[in-house]
């Protein structure tokens, strides 16, 4: 009995592409220097949470499959954009939170004014 696989999925996102030009913040020399760090690791956050989730999951595979590191880099690459990933997960229930918590306080208002006009 021959297997039959599924069809490759279709990709239905597009990438976010950022401008890469500026070399200096991408120097190791620039990292040494803990404010300029900071403000590189502000860049890469704001950028990964302007990705879609498929984008950030392509990127830890594409960290992951680097051969041009050491694997603990591509590991630590990995770990940086599944963190984001999880951070958006967390911004997102946070949102839903807030949205059931306003719908649980509209219906107790709705439950009441409706008990109050039966009396």
């Amino acid at each position: 009995m021959e297997k039959k696989y599924a069809k490759e999925p279709k990709i239905k996102w597009k990438s976010k592409i950022f401008d890469e030009s500026d070399e200096s913040i991408f120097s190791p020399l620039h990292l040494k220097n803990k404010e300029k760090r900071r403000e590189r690791a502000k860049i890469e956050t704001a950028r990964d949470f302007k990705k879609p989730i498929e984008q950030l999951v392509c990127d830890v595979h594409d960290e992951i499959l680097n051969k041009t590191r050491e694997p603990e880099e591509n590991i630590a690459g990995a770990q940086q954009r599944m963190v984001t990933m999880m951070a958006k997960i967390a911004k997102s229930n946070n949102r839903t939170n807030i949205l059931l918590l306003i719908f649980a306080i509209a219906m107790v208002i709705i439950t009441l004014l409706t008990y109050c006009k039966l009396k």
